[in-house]
């Protein structure tokens, strides 16, 4: 099956997934690779976050094969992270969250990297059940954010994607 592209709104396109072969957690699955910007980038791992029973949402992590330790998985190297929501969310409880989430981890200048958090807030929606975020950053230009496989816009700086992205994988993620 060949891949499918996500072009982003300059015409762009340098993301491609590779809808099969895929991997699975529970009901929720997610391909196996990714191409980001010309390289292809395995995905490393799939967790399920629950709060108090309730299943909250699923997700999926692509990195380079020889990021190995936090430093060079969070470093300036192509990485994408899916989001498959469980629930319904309001827009303002998922970035109250990752305020929360930001303001515990002590490698964070949350003053440094606040416009591009506010730019990046901006174009977040309401989530549904079933509905899906993916951050995919590529060094060359920055964080691109898609709500279901729709480009929304994308935020420059290595710090921001350390920040933004660590939300999920950092020790003080949620």
């Amino acid at each position: 099956s060949a891949p499918f592209l996500k072009a982003q709104p300059d015409g762009n396109r340098d993301v491609w997934v590779e809808p099969f072969p895929v991997s699975c957690l529970e009901k929720t699955c997610f391909e196996k690779s990714a191409v980001i910007s010309g390289e292809a980038i395995p995905l490393r791992g799939i967790g399920l976050f629950e709060f108090v029973k309730l299943n909250l949402f699923t997700a999926a992590f692509y990195v380079p094969e020889d990021a190995a330790n936090m430093s060079q998985i969070l470093g300036d190297v192509p990485k994408r992270l899916v989001i498959h929501y469980n629930r319904n969310f309001k827009r303002t409880d998922i970035i109250s969250a990752a305020e929360k989430n930001l303001e515990k981890n002590p490698e964070i200048d949350l003053k440094s990297i606040r416009a591009q958090l506010e730019a990046m807030y901006s174009i977040f929606e309401d989530v549904k059940e079933d509905d899906r975020y993916e951050l995919v950053y590529q060094p060359q230009s920055g964080t691109c954010l898609y709500f279901n496989g729709l480009y929304k816009g994308t935020v420059p700086g290595a710090d921001f994607a350390k920040a933004f992205i660590g939300i999920w994988v950092y020790e003080y993620s949620l």
